[in-house]
């Protein structure tokens, strides 16, 4: 399996269905996705990359970020702040960050091992306050001179 795996998307989004669970998928991405008929379901929308993708993401129950791998997920902290729970991959970093499996996320296997345990439990989004975490970052920020100039 690759780090991106677009096999394990789908695994999710066909198990949905599988269970009759109704939902309607938006991928967002340049990736060979949408032109493997092996993933095809009729669930899944494939849209590319844009730059309004926020408006999409408030109106979710669930944002799906399924890689293995990831420097520090943008994505994944703007589902979150949102109020938007997530299902992952789980990755060493997500603590630092404040992702809690069963809190504001769900915790999906690699290998897909529970596949079923998950989309079950995607019936019913989580509920759940993000706070951000202090850094400190602010107020050694907010000491230096800016040089940006608008263009």
């Amino acid at each position: 399996a690759s780090i991106k795996d677009g096999g394990r998307f789908f695994t999710l989004a066909n198990k949905l269905q599988e269970l009759g669970i109704n939902f309607i998928w938006y991928i967002v991405t340049t990736d060979e996705y949408k032109n493997n008929p092996v993933w095809k379901n009729k669930n899944v929308v494939h849209i590319q990359n844009r730059l309004d993708v926020g408006s999409l993401m408030k109106k979710a129950d669930w944002y799906v970020q399924l890689s293995i791998c990831e420097g520090d997920s943008y994505s994944l902290k703007e589902a979150l702040y949102r109020g938007v729970p997530i299902v992952v991959c789980e990755l060493p970093y997500f603590k630092e960050i404040g992702i809690k499996d069963g809190e504001n996320a769900l915790f999906y296997k690699p290998d897909n091992s529970n596949v079923t345990e998950i989309a079950k439990r995607m019936k019913t989004p989580l509920k759940f306050t993000f706070e951000k975490i202090e850094d400190g970052y602010n107020n050694i920020l907010n000491k230096t001179k800016s040089y940006y100039e608008e263009e």
